[in-house]
């Protein structure tokens, strides 16, 4: 019933950090691999790094049906990292 009004977010009390990293790494190496951003030898030599650069944040928590932080969460992750306006050519 995804996307029917019944459906709802649940609560995970307790995170698998190992899966969620690898998970995470997993997704990233597969968009870049899918849209020809990187080669698979590069992700092959990037999994043997000893620090391999990914990393989830996980010190925020989203109390269920707080919609104020959800929003201000949301708005975090897709505000530009850098303003354009700023940057200079060297």
């Amino acid at each position: 019933m995804c996307g029917s009004p019944a459906a709802s977010f649940a609560e995970q009390r307790q995170f698998d950090r190992k899966y969620q990293h690898v998970a995470w790494q997993e997704t990233v190496f597969g968009l870049y691999l899918a849209d020809e951003k990187i080669e698979p030898e590069f992700v092959k030599n990037m999994r043997c790094w000893p620090h391999c650069g990914f990393r989830v944040h996980q010190s925020v928590f989203l109390l269920s049906g707080d919609q104020a932080d959800i929003v201000r969460l949301i708005q975090y992750m897709i505000r530009c990292p850098c303003c354009p306006s700023r940057l200079t050519k060297g």
